[in-house]
């Protein structure tokens, strides 16, 4: 109550402190996509994207970006090709793309026992989807100020998945975090296969030459070619390199209280990023460092980037019961200076 009466009879507004606000992007291949951009007295800024299944775009930090933006931009679900490798060309990015749910990983054949051959694309459909019932609010609650997204996506098809995905996106006044909660629901009458990866994208300047990787106590396989030849290669960051195939490392990570972390440090700018997850067991470190193509993944899932053949062979396609849902925590934050990276990195492990 004491921030209330302080901040309020310092304002005639408080969206000059923190705030959300809706708008339709209206130039280029970017026309008709809904958006939020929501900021707050921490100084955390973002774009959460309805029009494309609630994945966040360009992320802030007191000015500094801590995103990566790809060269397709943001674009209109209307523009997505589902074959072959063609998602890539609506990928903008950014700093949440959400894969699935019925593949991860390359595209491949996929036989349905009533449709017929219906190949799986590159990573799946549901980042290219709109949203539906999207609520906006803001407010006062229990003393704090708060600001939740929410909204449906749904990937479906006749005689096949039946899908939804309800996400709920929320920051408060002072906090330097992002919770996410996701309840994905199959609302099919048939046992479905279920694929989930958060593809969080980190760019320059959190990523840049000397910057650390950390996580809870981890088990590392290099998985790429490039990985195998440089196991000890996730650990830090070089400059961008012409040319430079990517890296990918598979970590299993262990739980302390719950919940999975992992992040990178830039000690340089004594900023660290971080997410913290629950509910899911795989945890996917991309380390792309070519020019103009200058990211690291951090990707929490219910699987690898593998395909779902390739989850199948080895049991660990998980699968959703008819009517039956899955719940995913996770919490994307910013920490900044000695202290707060200490007391992350320590947590983490």
């Amino acid at each position: 109550m004491e921030d209330r009466i302080f901040l309020q009879s310092r304002t005639g507004d408080m969206a000059q402190f923190c705030g959300a606000r809706r708008s339709v992007l209206a130039e280029g291949r970017a026309a008709g996509v809904e958006t939020v951009d929501v900021w707050n007295y921490a100084g955390l800024a973002f774009s959460v994207y309805p029009g494309r299944g609630m994945d966040i775009g360009r992320l802030t930090y007191r000015g500094v970006p801590v995103s990566y933006l790809a060269k397709p931009g943001v674009a209109s679900p209307g523009y997505y090709e589902s074959g072959g490798m063609n998602w890539l060309r609506n990928f903008f990015a950014g700093m949440l793309t959400t894969c699935g749910l019925s593949n991860v990983g390359g595209p491949e054949p996929c036989e349905h026992p009533v449709i017929g051959s219906t190949p799986l694309g590159l990573h799946g459909r549901i980042a290219n989807t709109g949203a539906e019932d999207v609520c906006v609010r803001q407010g006062w609650e229990n003393g704090g100020y708060v600001i939740s997204v929410s909204g449906k996506t749904r990937e479906a098809c006749l005689h096949a998945e039946n899908y939804t995905l309800e996400r709920k996106l929320e920051t408060s006044l002072r906090s330097k975090e992002i919770k996410i909660t996701d309840i994905i629901v199959n609302n099919s009458q048939y046992e479905q296969p279920l694929m989930l990866l958060y593809h969080i994208n980190v760019g320059y300047p959190i990523l840049d030459e000397g910057a650390r990787f950390f996580s809870s106590k981890t088990r590392v396989l290099p998985n790429s070619p490039k990985a195998q030849e440089d196991p000890e290669g996730y650990r830090a960051a070089g400059l961008p390199v012409l040319g430079i195939e990517e890296k990918c490392y598979f970590h299993t990570l262990e739980e302390t209280d719950g919940c999975r972390t992992a992040g990178i440090v830039n000690d340089k700018l004594q900023l660290a990023f971080y997410v913290r997850f629950k509910n899911l067991n795989s945890f996917t470190q991309w380390k792309m460092e070519n020019v103009c193509e200058y990211v690291w993944g951090l990707e929490p899932g219910n699987c690898n980037p593998v395909g779902r053949k390739a989850q199948e062979e080895k049991g660990a396609l998980e699968t959703l019961p008819p009517w039956g849902e899955k719940k995913v925590e996770l919490v994307l934050g910013v920490a900044e200076g000695r202290e707060e990276i200490e007391a992350l990195t320590r947590i983490g492990g």
